[in-house]
């Protein structure tokens, strides 16, 4: 009996899983979509919101970078420097940094 409910558990945890992975991916596709219509104050409050509920490296630097590039664009290059500034000393070891260094 106990091996059934810690399997169920387990199924429940991937279903929940892949389920966070999948809503992710769709706010991820939603902030690019904003980003990419020039709608970058809509777009830095997605990926602000987005980061603040993922875990994964890789994603966190990939919309930091987008958050600062937003900042870019819409002109605000006081902050995007700020945060671009911050991205780069937090990813300092990772692909990422050379295309920090584009933009400073």
């Amino acid at each position: 009996m106990i091996s059934v409910c810690v399997l169920t558990g387990l199924m429940c945890t991937i279903v929940s899983a892949e389920a966070n992975d999948e809503q992710s991916q769709w706010a991820t596709d939603f902030a690019d979509g904003l980003f990419v219509r020039g709608m970058y104050d809509s777009a830095i409050k997605e990926y602000t919101r987005i980061a603040a509920g993922t875990t994964d490296a890789q994603a966190q630097r990939n919309i930091k970078l987008k958050i600062a590039e937003s900042f870019f664009r819409k002109g605000d290059h006081a902050t995007a420097l700020d945060e671009f500034a911050a991205c780069l000393i937090a990813f300092a070891d990772t692909p990422e940094a050379e295309r920090i260094r584009l933009f400073i």
